[in-house]
């Protein structure tokens, strides 16, 4: 694991991870299942997605995830009193209540690491070259 951002304008808690084994995915989304809330959403993203940039981290979803396993849904108890998905009555009681999130990961699969394709981004320098080349201010301004 490399860096964890607690993005709370998205609600959610993004990891970004150096993968150097092919459990290291499996085995960081068992740990985050242990974790006190109060976060519900944890997205994983591999160290070339910036998991401070909103949109890198949808764009990493869009692309590496598998519906199928790539989520996982977990149900822990919490007796976290200012949980707002907690009733009114469920507050006064103080007792522990099911508490669920949602692990997503937004990783390539381990063993195709090498042959994935690259993120297709331009450096600053590349892209003014090309929109001065192809005019593109004007373009745009039309």
């Amino acid at each position: 694991m490399r860096r964890v951002t607690d993005t709370v304008k998205m609600g959610a808690v993004v990891i970004s991870v150096h993968q150097e084994s092919e459990h290291d995915v499996t085995n960081i989304m068992k740990v985050i299942d242990k974790v006190k809330p109060p976060s519900r959403l944890f997205i994983l993203v591999d160290e070339d997605v910036n998991p401070e940039d909103p949109l890198e981290v949808l764009w990493a979803i869009g692309t590496r995830f598998d519906p199928i396993t790539g989520v996982r849904v977990s149900v822990t108890q919490s007796a976290w009193l200012l949980d707002p998905m907690r009733t009114t009555d469920q507050r006064a009681g103080h007792s522990a209540q099911p508490y669920k999130r949602l692990i997503i990961n937004g990783c390539r699969p381990f063993e195709r690491l090498k042959d994935f394709p690259t993120v297709n981004k331009l450096s600053d320098s590349r892209r003014k070259e090309t929109w001065q080349k192809w005019n593109m201010s004007e373009w745009l301004s039309k």
